[in-house]
């Protein structure tokens, strides 16, 4: 049975593991995989509880023998932070970087995610995958030397979302929302890294 600590916030647990389609793809190439196996464990020892549930993808054959090949960690979704948007957040940031009165504009979207989006039927999940990607999207813009570059681009495309809620077109910002989100991730988390054979 797995137990819990108490004094873990439950905004702090993973909400979900992401590996990327790519490195996914090559696992399955590995000669005689005839699929994988997913293993959650727990490990105490780890400083945060992010790192504490520790997931593996293993290489098997047909028979469920392991080929001694693994995939480990993933990326975790967590919210470290049990405000959402304090401090992670791709919106907040780009448009701290560009805007005077960032705050009232960021309100307009709040209200647009609040009084709208969450109303909708697929709202929630929206919702959620924005505040698990945002902090692996920032954490890569920063790391790269052009991110100045970046984050104008992301303002760009944020303020195109701004412009269409002052239309209350609605269904317009969420389409364009789904598709900036969804080149924001493969631009920056999609990223193919080795697989780590172990054995």
């Amino acid at each position: 049975m797995l137990r819990i600590e108490t004094e873990i916030a439950l905004s702090r647990l993973p909400k979900g593991y992401f590996w990327g389609i790519k490195k996914i793809l090559k696992l399955l190439e590995v000669e005689n995989c005839a699929g994988l196996v997913f293993h959650f464990g727990y490990n105490p020892a780890m400083p945060t509880a992010a790192q504490q549930f520790q997931n593996v993808l293993e290489v098997v054959d047909a028979t469920f023998e392991s080929l001694n090949v693994y995939m480990e960690y993933g990326q975790c979704f967590c919210c470290v932070d049990p405000n959402p948007c304090s401090g992670d957040c791709v919106v907040s940031i780009a448009a701290e970087k560009y805007l005077k009165d960032a705050d009232s504009k960021l309100d307009a979207l709040r209200a647009f995610r609040d009084e709208w989006l969450l109303q909708q039927k697929d709202g929630q999940a929206l919702y959620e995958m924005y505040y698990f990607l945002s902090p692996n999207i920032v954490a890569e813009i920063q790391n790269k030397p052009n991110q100045d570059v970046i984050w104008e681009q992301v303002y760009n495309g944020f303020s195109k979302c701004l412009d269409l809620v002052k239309q209350n077109k609605y269904e317009e910002v969420k389409a364009y929302y789904i598709n900036l989100m969804h080149n924001l991730a493969n631009r920056f988390l999609l990223q193919e890294n080795e697989v780590n054979a172990m054995g």
